[in-house]
């Protein structure tokens, strides 16, 4: 086939309307002074990329899956992407193996594609799509309240105040919020689906409390934002003046 040239690049993948056959290929370029051999290539035929994602494993959304790719080939690197919003993020990229492989664990992102290759580069596509279930999660919202000071009554000799913690008014139906002092095993009071109240019950017992939620119909769980304390009051000191 001849070619004339336009200053630009030339490229083909095919002769006379035909695909390339396996062979070696050589390109020659004159004029009506010379014709010269500019270079040989040299087409080889390849399988096209072969391996596919395994189903993530069911999730609360935040909770992170692993992925891992099965059927793959040592001679093949993979490169797996994660949808966000209208784009794909590179999230791993590594040489395949025979057996199952992990391609890492990561959170948040509901389509996973694989991509493979040769490592020059060659046959690149996308071979295989998986749809990750992330279950429904309590949002995290911001709880109200304000740190407090308990403080000494001299006239009655009594230790006094208490703090007050609530939910916004953008809490979910779908979830039960449980106050706790200090870890998530000491719950203090709660918040369940179908009562109407938006506040916890005052707390008089010194200490840091918090607001953690579990989704009533998935299980899922999440902690709500902020902690707020309530102050002892300190304790006596003696303090001795020497002249």
């Amino acid at each position: 086939m001849i070619y004339e040239g336009t200053g630009g690049e030339l490229w083909w993948d095919r002769i006379g309307g035909k695909i390339l056959k396996e062979g070696t290929y050589e390109l020659w370029a004159g004029n009506e002074c010379d014709t010269i051999k500019v270079t040989s290539v040299e087409v080889i035929k390849r399988n096209g990329p072969k391996g596919k994602l395994v189903k993530p494993e069911v999730a609360c959304r935040g909770e992170k899956v692993e992925i891992k790719v099965t059927a793959g080939g040592e001679d093949l690197k993979y490169t797996l992407l994660g949808d966000v919003d209208s784009y794909q993020k590179v999230l791993h990229e590594c040489m395949g193996q025979k057996e199952e492989f992990s391609m890492g664990s990561y959170a948040g992102y509901t389509t996973y594609r694989l991509k493979a290759s040769y490592p020059d580069g060659s046959c690149s596509k996308v071979i295989s799509i998986q749809s990750a279930t992330l279950l429904d999660t309590p949002n995290p919202l911001d709880i109200r309240g304000k740190d407090v000071c308990m403080v000494f009554n001299e006239e009655t000799g009594d230790i006094e105040g208490e703090i007050e913690i609530g939910l916004p008014l953008e809490k979910e139906e779908e979830v039960n919020y449980f106050l706790c002092a200090e870890d998530i095993n000491h719950r203090v009071d709660q918040i369940l689906v179908g009562d109407n109240r938006f506040f916890f019950q005052n707390q008089n017992t010194p200490g840091c409390y918090f607001v953690y939620a579990e989704h009533n119909r998935t299980n899922c769980t999440d902690t709500m934002n902020g902690v707020f304390c309530l102050g002892a009051v300190p304790d006596t000191l003696t303090y001795l003046y020497v002249d």
